[in-house]
């Protein structure tokens, strides 16, 4: 509320407003009263596009929000997760095969990759006897008939055994392996050169009566006519591995080891002297008795013999080949290489 008579009141001023000073309240009034009308919202260009605007803004929030709500519940657009391995084998191979199985593994996962595979590596006896202890594998890969053909004879004293037949699945091939001398293609003419010139000479093997390489060794030497040197000292060891590693760190001038082990060595990059310096000399296995690796199903399932299959088959038989393997026998369906 505006009292126009308080102006003029005051010291000097008369108890009456004067004409001029209404005349100014009354201005002011007017002024405040045309201040004090609701402004209408204006109508124009401006307005049309807020409205617009804001139109454009909600159907695309919309439109976003279904793109997004699509993206996630259309199967078409979602990745397919892995497929979970319905079934998991435990197989126990020998240490001979730590090369070439490792490539079949990945390979027979890409073909079944509902099949897991856990792989334990170790000599055969060592593997053999943790059968017999515990029997907690699916599938044995030995490097010997002797332990497959002991497992499986035991199996049928025992009822609650159920050990599939043993099966070849690969045949070694022996060479003469040295750290000391460098072989040549004729490796019976060296020994004999190096008898004159540096005998006795020491030559390495695995047991004749547990390793087919030991008896493919003595065979060997008997046909070569080296069986009764007295220049020649054999040094047998328990086992393939040990074989090699004694050879390998100069313990023997010479070793009958196999070619997978020899090529295995040669694909490390901290030891080249197999391929760079031939220090090896692939035997005529005319020389010898085939040397036969056996497998045998422990727990027989759908998934064990898909395993089985698969290293029988030519991709599998081609994969042990490159490792230096020969392939099997007497199966022209593999369409790989007749034995001989």
């Amino acid at each position: 509320m505006i009292d126009c008579n308080m102006y003029g009141q005051g010291r000097g001023w008369q108890s009456k407003p004067k004409p001029m000073v209404l005349q100014g309240c009354a201005l002011l009034v007017a002024g405040l009263l045309v201040g004090c009308q609701p402004t209408k919202s204006p109508v124009g260009p401006s307005s049309e596009n807020s409205s617009q605007a804001s139109q454009t803004y909600t159907k695309a929030a919309s439109e976003q929000a279904t793109t997004r709500s699509a993206s996630v519940t259309d199967p078409t657009t979602a990745a397919s997760a892995p497929a979970t391995p319905s079934a998991t084998l435990l197989i126990a191979a020998s240490t001979n095969l730590n090369s070439a199985l490792p490539v079949m593994v990945e390979d027979f996962n890409r073909l079944h990759p509902d099949i897991a595979l856990k792989v334990t590596y170790d000599t055969s006896d060592k593997l053999a006897a943790r059968i017999r202890q515990h029997n907690n594998f699916d599938i044995f890969l030995s490097a010997s008939q002797v332990y497959t053909q002991d497992l499986y004879a035991a199996s049928q004293q025992h009822s609650g055994l159920r050990y599939g037949q043993p099966f070849i699945y690969a045949r070694g091939q022996l060479v003469l392996y040295s750290t000391k001398y460098t072989l040549t293609d004729t490796p019976t003419q060296l020994l004999d050169d190096l008898l004159i010139q540096h005998a006795p000479l020491q030559m390495a093997l695995s047991d004749p009566e547990r390793s087919p390489y030991g008896s493919a060794a003595q065979a060997w030497l008997v046909n070569q006519n080296f069986a009764s040197s007295t220049q020649i000292q054999l040094q047998p060891y328990a086992n393939l591995i040990q074989t090699f590693a004694a050879t390998d760190q100069g313990l023997a001038d010479f070793g009958f080891v196999s070619l997978a082990q020899v090529l295995s060595k040669a694909r490390d990059n901290t030891v080249r002297k197999a391929t760079e310096t031939r220090s090896y000399a692939l035997l005529s296995k005319a020389d010898y008795p085939p040397i036969l690796h056996e497998g045998m199903v422990l727990k027989p399932s759908a998934a064990s013999q898909q395993f089985v299959s698969y290293v029988l088959s030519s991709k599998g038989q081609l994969l042990l080949t490159e490792a230096g393997y020969l392939p099997v026998c007497g199966d022209n369906s593999l369409k790989l290489p007749a034995c001989s």
